[in-house]
């Protein structure tokens, strides 16, 4: 069984001499041996030795050269090693630099168990009485020191071969994945582009089979919509993701209408995740704005939108759609507490609140911006779309504070000092070459506080942490809502998405395409790259295709 791995190699480029031989030595690694000599065996040497010709780590085969060996004169008869002996005991290799042999299996994979004389000197020195090399031989593969080792080396082989195999099952497999999400991302970017764009997906006369949730489609009409007709214009144009999608089974295509939902809710979660972290990591504080307007079903369609700061940046971004039943206070108070729980804002970090005029909404007795008031545990107070009478108003405050009115005056002072002349306003920049950041001042106007107040902050934070809690009040200042606008436009995007022709569409899906749709930068950072909507649409549920590792 053993002898499989053994074969006899080819002659060696070592040369010997006819009359001292003496080998030509290439340059290698050396394995040294301390020889010592017995009573028993032909002593070799009694100093150490250079052995370049036997193998050097268990990953090589027994060196096993055929030439015209050397022979010796022992007991009256000139004795010499038989290349025979090779095939009888293939963990013999031979050591033409000694004339000596060596266990192959003993020396690589030593064992714990006693070993006898003989044995120890086919590890360490070799041995080379030809006379008595039968015997020994024999006596030798039979023990159980030799048989321990031959274990050894047949368990390496095996572990070398099954991890092989397990590379190659690995590498299959992570070909398979790769092939899988690259045609995926193709998938996905055309739905996200249908999204985008707010066009329909499916066909108006789409008559759909399914036998699982996975199940290709088959259509009734030509028109297969706007995004199967999309695909087949990818498939003309590149022919490698044709060869993909056509390669996938029958009941794997991912493009079934159910198929299209679930990439459409994992693109709106891996958006509203990165709103979600955006408002931790900026002003970890926010404004809720919400309106309400009926969709083209009839059904009332609650927007909720919410403000924030983020890396100096105020931000109006569009949560979702929610649809109420309860038209109440209370009820579209709970609606919107359950929707802000179910995406992970906490409604104590809500510092304002901006409705419409409607009672329901405004009341200050039982109204819906009481009800939040109370939950946030903070005065939230409620903004109404008066936008320039509330910018003078702030305006006002602003000037009341001393601090913050000298603050302004100053900066005011800066900007009429250095800007009305072209020459004051080189030597301003001039001095700020050296700088990371060059300052600007800009000019401020009573009528735009929401401008006066980011810039203003955007110089707060420039200056350092000397001022902090002023920092943090601009910071809120910018946070409140000047009016309800975002909420307002939302329903635009929402007649266009959900028209006469689109009723049937769940409340779910309008949510998802109105989020793709009005969150155009989010989303085209993921049409550049799915791969946060491939590994969310992999967590939804069990593939028939691997997507992860």
């Amino acid at each position: 069984m053993i002898s499989q791995f053994f074969k006899p190699i080819p002659k060696p480029t070592r040369t010997l001499n006819d009359d001292d031989s003496t080998i030509d030595q290439p340059q290698t690694k050396m394995l040294k041996l301390n020889v010592t000599s017995t009573s028993n065996e032909s002593s070799i040497s009694s100093s150490s030795l250079n052995v370049l010709d036997i193998s050097l780590n268990s990953d090589e085969q027994p060196i096993q050269p055929i030439i015209n060996f050397p022979r010796r004169k022992i007991c009256e008869k000139q004795r010499s090693f038989q290349s025979s002996w090779y095939k009888v005991y293939p963990w013999i290799e031979y050591s033409v630099q000694l004339d000596a042999i060596f266990c192959f299996f003993c020396r690589h994979f030593t064992s714990s168990i006693s070993r006898e004389k003989h044995q120890d000197i086919l590890i360490a020195t070799g041995y080379n009485n030809w006379k008595n090399i039968s015997g020994m031989a024999k006596k030798h593969n039979s023990a159980d020191s030799h048989k321990t080792s031959l274990a050894k080396y047949q368990g390496y082989i095996s572990s070398k071969s099954i991890g092989a195999v397990t590379t190659q099952m690995n590498s299959h497999v992570e070909e398979n994945i790769n092939k899988n999400r690259e045609v995926l991302k193709s998938v996905i970017r055309s739905v996200l582009y249908c999204a985008r764009q707010d066009i329909g997906l499916r066909g108006h006369n789409n008559v759909i089979e399914y036998s699982n949730e996975d199940e290709h489609d088959l259509e009734t009409t030509k028109n297969q919509g706007n995004f199967k007709e999309l695909l087949d214009l990818l498939c003309l144009e590149n022919e490698k993701f044709n060869i993909n999608l056509k390669s996938l089974p029958k009941n794997a295509k991912y493009t079934s209408n159910k198929i299209q939902n679930d990439i459409l809710f994992a693109s709106s979660n891996v958006i509203l995740q990165t709103i979600i972290k955006e408002v931790n990591e900026g002003s970890s504080v926010y404004s809720l704005i919400v309106d309400e307007a009926r969709d083209a079903s009839t059904f009332e369609q609650m927007s909720i939108c919410v403000r924030y700061v983020h890396k100096l940046t105020i931000k109006e971004r569009f949560l979702g759609f929610v649809q109420v039943e309860e038209l109440d206070a209370l009820g579209l108070t709970n609606s919107i507490i359950e929707f802000l729980n179910s995406v992970g804002l906490d409604i104590t970090k809500c510092i304002s609140q901006s409705y419409d005029g409607a009672s329901v909404m405004s009341g200050s007795t039982n109204g819906v911006q009481v009800k939040i008031r109370e939950l946030s545990k903070n005065k939230c107070p409620y903004i109404h779309c008066y936008a320039h009478r509330l910018n003078l108003v702030l305006v006002d405050v602003a000037k009341s504070v001393e601090v913050v009115d000298n603050t302004i005056g100053l900066l005011e002072a800066i900007y009429a000092f250095q800007s009305s002349s072209t020459l004051r306003y080189k030597i301003f920049s001039d001095v700020q070459k050296d700088c990371e950041t060059i300052l600007k001042v800009p000019q401020h106007s009573d009528t735009r506080w929401v401008a006066k107040y980011k810039d203003f902050y955007n110089e707060i934070c420039i200056m350092g942490q000397s001022f902090g809690e002023i920092k943090k009040v601009i910071e809120r200042v910018l946070v409140i809502p000047v009016s309800s606008a975002s909420a307002e436009r939302s329903f635009s995007t929402m007649k266009r998405i959900k028209t006469y022709l689109r009723t049937s569409m769940s409340t779910t899906r309008l949510h998802n395409l109105a989020l793709i749709s009005i969150e155009r930068e989010l989303s085209f950072e993921l049409i550049q790259d799915p791969t946060k909507i491939v590994d969310e649409f992999a967590k939804l549920k069990n593939r028939r295709l691997q997507f992860t590792k």
